[in-house]
């Protein structure tokens, strides 16, 4: 059991994990973001930890308009109830779609029992098992048409323009860490050089 001792374990399985996982803080600041998240939502970790939800890097949208932060939202409901909160939405995506999702937000309690912030998770609606339960759930939110009874052209659109943005998202993350990487590397050569001089 030696090796579930290393916190860095745990934050490799939220990584792992196909949904997106973000924690804030009490004052809606992101102080953890997942790579399920970065690859839901389009916006990397050291564009968005830091940053409250309410600056435009987290948004939840309906059919008609995008707010960052509604008094209705499920950040502001969990953490107002003191219990988890489920809901459905769209996540504008950073490549300006919008992604249907369903939305879990947590509140994160210390071991006194004091809320502390809250896990919001988020994972694409239709990824979801059980056709039945998506119909009735996307009918309920006008997301389906109804005469031919499959997602309308708005929800196909944001669909359909996620698949290039997810495919150019990747190749400019892969570029922009390896430069990243070797801007690192360059710093600490440069470090351990000075380091050694002086």
């Amino acid at each position: 059991m030696p090796a579930f001792q290393d916190p860095e374990i745990y934050r490799n399985i939220l990584d792992g994990l196909q949904i997106g996982v973000s924690v804030l803080d009490l004052a809606k600041k992101i102080v953890f973001w997942s790579d399920g998240a970065q690859h839901i939502t389009g916006y990397a970790r050291i564009d968005v930890l830091g940053h409250s939800c309410r600056e435009n890097v987290f948004l939840h949208c309906n059919e008609l308009s995008c707010e960052t932060c509604a008094e209705k939202c499920s950040i502001a409901t969990a953490l107002h109830d003191a219990k988890p909160v489920e809901t459905l939405g769209l996540i504008h995506h950073e490549a300006g779609h919008r992604t249907p999702v369903r939305i879990y937000a947590i509140p994160l309690r210390d071991r006194h029992g004091s809320i502390i912030g809250i896990i919001q998770t988020f994972e694409e609606h239709f990824a979801l098992a059980g056709p039945d339960a998506n119909n009735q759930s996307m009918k309920e939110h006008g997301w389906l048409d109804e005469i031919p009874g499959l997602p309308n052209q708005a929800v196909m659109q944001s669909h359909l323009r996620f698949q290039p943005a997810y495919f150019a998202d990747r190749a400019i993350h892969r570029k922009k860490g390896r430069r990243e990487r070797r801007e690192r590397r360059e710093a600490f050569c440069r470090w351990r050089r000075e380091k050694s001089w002086g």
